[in-house]
């Protein structure tokens, strides 16, 4: 469930494609990371009342506040070598 859950947030972020998250993920194919991107958005659509929908939503959470920090840290580290090559 853990692999499947990272498989949709890459896609639904946007930040890989299915077969680079397969490559990256211990060389499974395109067809497994659309498989368990299918199960998991299933299981948000469906809400089935195992407890997952609500780990997955707060792991979508979890990853949007890390990426967010890591951008604007990214960002500042780009700005100071900027000006100090200027």
């Amino acid at each position: 469930m853990a692999r499947q859950t990272t498989y949709w947030l890459l896609r639904v972020k946007g930040i890989m494609s299915y077969k680079k998250i397969g490559e990256v993920l211990g060389g499974r194919d395109h067809g497994t990371t659309l498989h368990g991107y299918k199960k998991i958005k299933n299981e948000l659509d469906l809400n089935i009342p195992r407890g997952y929908a609500q780990c997955i939503l707060d792991a979508e959470k979890y990853f949007s506040e890390f990426s967010a920090q890591h951008r604007s840290k990214e960002l500042a580290r780009k700005r100071k070598e900027f000006e100090n090559a200027v």
